[in-house]
């Protein structure tokens, strides 16, 4: 398959081992190397004058990520669209100016990037690359049951992958969604600094109403969502800047903003770092084959990885209300505390709910001081029963054993 530079002209190629021949020697795909005309960093699978004069009649650049991704869209042979894929490298910000060189507009851009671990990180990599304008608009494409669009198109599935550029959403909820699922957000505090780090990133793009809500919604269960409006707009408003309050009589009012202090928010993220730290090294002193005494009740650290993740959540927030807490002996939780506590009250909750997964079975309760008595008492009994029964065998008379007469009557004499 042919690489072209700029100008249209062929610089390299790139080949696909033949999927049906398994070879771990093989390489997925072979590539011109790097050539005083061959950049790979530079290039686009796909470009070509005719994708760039469509590009600046108003198509679509859709970035995918291989050739035959490429060749996969181009049989939908829809005018409207130009499937372009890096060179075997994320995309670079050469390869983007590459289509703005040519007049296409990336505001308008789809990004429908592998249904792998490596596509989200992909998809992540190029909204960083784009404008702050052009990351507000672009799109972000979503398949179902198939892990790239060659397959789609092998399976005769053509029909879902048109659909699937023709109602791509916006590019930056796929952002979200990717570290809201790949972030721990088990407590609180870790909730808060992804919340932070999310609105750092939105604060370059032109506010958005519509990605808020979304951003509240994607942390809905680990954070209010009025919490997530907070931390957006203290990050968006400058400190010290005064709010002008329009009552309903029509008059203009001063109204100071709250606002965060950047010094206090860098420290409150430096300490809910120190915390996320602390937790994982309990959890990790729990995995270990030397357990606390507390937790060697527990499950033991299952093998499967995502059962895994889920058995290290939940030790964790047993972990954090006994630290949190200050809870020592080898009662996991410790004494309930009373229900007007609040915060421990509930944190209490959230550790005991985690906690009786985390138990296989219940141990029966321990027998009051009268039933140990009694217990006691009927141990005794059995066992003086069993003795006693063992000695009066032994002192039974048993009877003679006498050998028979072999020339009594009856008894056939040897050899008869």
């Amino acid at each position: 398959m042919p690489i072209r530079d700029p100008e249209g002209l062929i610089v390299g190629f790139t080949a696909r081992a033949n999927p049906d021949v398994a070879d771990a020697r093989t390489p997925k795909y072979l590539n011109t190397p790097e050539t005083a005309a061959f950049h790979k960093r530079e290039l686009l699978h796909g470009w070509s004058p005719t994708a760039a004069a469509r590009l600046a009649a108003g198509a679509r650049a859709v970035f995918v990520e291989g050739p035959l991704d490429v060749a996969a869209v181009a049989s939908l042979h829809r005018d409207d669209l130009v499937p372009l894929a890096p060179c075997g490298t994320a995309l670079t910000d050469a390869q983007l100016d590459l289509i703005r060189r040519a007049g296409g507009d990336l505001a308008r851009a789809i990004f429908l990037f592998d249904a792998d671990t490596s596509g989200p990180r992909a998809t992540v990599r190029a909204w960083e690359r784009l404008t702050p304008t052009e990351a507000h608009t672009a799109r972000g494409a979503v398949m179902v049951g198939a892990k790239d669009p060659g397959e789609l198109i092998q399976t005769g599935r053509g029909e879902d992958l048109d659909a699937a550029l023709r109602h791509a959403g916006h590019l930056t909820h796929d952002v979200i969604d990717h570290f809201v699922g790949t972030t721990p957000t088990d407590t609180p505090e870790k909730a808060v600094a992804l919340a932070r780090r999310l609105g750092d990133a939105l604060t370059r793009l032109p506010d958005d109403p519509e990605t808020d809500v979304y951003l509240a919604g994607a942390l809905t269960g680990r954070l209010d969502p009025q919490t997530v409006y907070d931390i957006l707009a203290n990050l968006r408003s400058p400190i010290g800047a005064d709010t002008i309050v329009v009552t309903d009589d029509g008059d203009p009012t001063s109204s100071t903003r709250r606002v965060v202090d950047p010094a206090v928010r860098d420290w409150l993220e430096r300490q809910a770092i120190l915390i996320s730290d602390r937790l994982d090294a309990l959890v990790a002193d729990i995995e270990g084959d030397t357990p606390p005494a507390w937790a060697r009740s527990l499950y033991r650290p299952p093998a499967d990885a995502r059962t895994l993740a889920v058995w290290r959540a939940r030790v964790r927030d047993v972990a954090a209300y006994r630290d949190r807490y200050a809870i020592t002996g080898t009662d996991p939780l410790g004494p309930v505390p009373p229900h007007d506590v609040g915060a421990q009250t509930y944190a209490y909750e959230t550790a005991k709910t985690a906690l009786k997964k985390l138990i296989p079975t219940q141990p029966p309760p321990a027998p009051t001081a009268e039933q140990a008595d009694q217990l006691d008492t009927l141990r005794r009994r059995l066992e003086l029963a069993r003795v006693q029964a063992v000695r009066a065998t032994e002192e039974s008379p048993q009877p003679e054993m006498t050998t028979p007469d072999p020339h009594m009557p009856g008894i056939p004499k040897p050899g008869m």
